[in-house]
């Protein structure tokens, strides 16, 4: 009898994952995008189907930022990846490693790459893009003049805080487009007081946007010497130009809305400000009063007890006066004050006379110990080179040279021979 193997569900699946995954390692499938999902953690989970078929797809976190444009419901795309399997669902998914639009070959192959290449440059960085101006001076438009994109900007502008608007014609659609709106960025930031650019157009095609994904024209907007608004097509299209803006608009007429203050709006925050300013000074000025009321009550008051404690002191002299006569009290203070100055003379002069004498006897003991003293008479003093004092013959050796010092200098000898002398009559070595 034919003995079988029973697997337990792990051990199954786990064999299972081990085939797919060595099996499907690199493979491109092709689909439609239904089911959009993303995590808390930022991963995009879709499904890839056809009329028969449907395959889960996974885009992890890391890469889900450069391929979200093209995972959106119907659109039809390329997926190239693996296959895996998550054992504790039991499902397998296509792990996308690059996702390629289908249809459009080539040139959405170039876009993915130039987008890739721009913004490990930091193009695109948040960090970079400044802040509109609150209430523009001027306000420079690159855009078709006779479509409706200027209507809608211009007119959004007047409804909301008429401005000064300076138009810079150019084409947004087909060959050479880019560059006129290069050029019409370059002559609008050389015009005096322009505080802000809008370059845009209104909705259309891939194609007819693609203009707006120009690498001259997203280095244009980030060099721009002014902020940029960037309002290509509607809120879905993306194209390079408003990742590049310092501030995106879904169309142009909301470029419109984020360019200018509603004035209306504008002007009720200044009511209401004046307001709350008009209250808060009232309130401080109540306040100030009624600190000033209190504070000179009290000052007052306080005054009054000191006039009152002063006259009361000054009536206490006047009476201590009457009772004690103050010229024998200045007189004795007198007699007191002669006898201490005399005192104090003779003690000084006393002092002075001790200290005088026991300097002298210090200026005496100090010329006895100076040891330069014999050379005033007449001796000289012997050193080694290294200011050693000769003391005994047997400090120096034949050929050494010392240092002879006398009164009046200096002399340079060398030891020719070494022997005691007999001592001369007066007894000195």
């Amino acid at each position: 009898m034919e003995t079988r193997h029973i697997y337990s569900v792990s051990e199954f699946t786990t064999r299972l994952k081990s085939l797919i995954t060595s099996n499907f390692t690199r493979i491109s499938v092709e689909g439609e995008v239904s089911s959009v999902s993303v995590s808390g953690r930022g991963h995009v989970y879709f499904s890839l189907q056809d009329k028969s078929a449907l395959l889960s797809c996974i885009v992890w976190q890391s890469k889900a930022p450069a391929y979200r444009q093209y995972i959106r419901q119907g659109n039809k795309i390329i997926v190239n990846g693996h296959l895996d399997l998550y054992e504790k669902g039991g499902r397998y998914s296509l792990i996308a490693d690059s996702i390629e639009p289908s249809g459009l070959g080539e040139l959405l192959l170039k876009l993915q790459k130039l987008r890739l290449k721009l913004q490990q440059e930091g193009l695109f960085d948040e960090a970079r893009k400044r802040p509109l101006p609150g209430f523009p001076r001027k306000i420079g438009v690159v855009t078709a003049l006779h479509g409706a994109a200027v209507r809608d900007i211009v007119r959004t502008i007047t409804r909301r805080m008429p401005s000064h608007i300076v138009i810079a014609p150019a084409r947004v659609q087909g060959d050479g487009a880019a560059a006129e709106v290069i050029r019409g960025m370059q002559r609008l930031a050389q015009i005096p007081g322009i505080d802000v650019i809008i370059i845009g157009r209104g909705g259309g095609s891939f194609e007819d946007l693609f203009q707006f994904n120009d690498e001259a024209l997203v280095r244009a907007v980030v060099a721009s010497p002014v902020p940029v608004i960037s309002a290509v097509g509607h809120e879905r299209d993306e194209a390079l130009t408003d990742l590049a803006a310092d501030v995106r608009a879904g169309t142009p007429t909301a470029a419109g809305q984020r360019v200018v203050p509603d004035r209306g709006e504008v002007m009720a925050g200044l009511d209401a400000w004046q307001q709350r300013l008009v209250m808060g000074l009232t309130h401080r000025l109540d306040t100030a009063e009624m600190t000033f009321d209190a504070a000179f009550k009290a000052l007052l008051q306080s005054a009054r007890l000191r006039i009152d404690r002063a006259d009361r002191r000054m009536q206490a002299a006047n009476l201590a006066l009457m009772r004690h006569n103050p010229v024998e009290k200045l007189k004795g203070w007198d007699r007191s004050l002669r006898d201490t100055e005399q005192r104090l003379m003779r003690a000084g002069s006393s002092m002075l006379k001790t200290k005088d004498a026991v300097l002298g006897q210090l200026l005496a003991e100090f010329r006895s110990k100076d040891p330069y003293g014999p050379l005033k008479r007449g001796y000289a003093m012997l050193k080694l080179q290294d200011g050693t004092l000769v003391r005994t013959p047997g400090d120096v050796s034949v050929g050494q040279r010392i240092t002879g010092i006398l009164k009046n200098g200096r002399l340079c000898l060398g030891v020719e021979a070494r022997k005691a002398c007999e001592r001369d009559r007066t007894g000195d070595g």
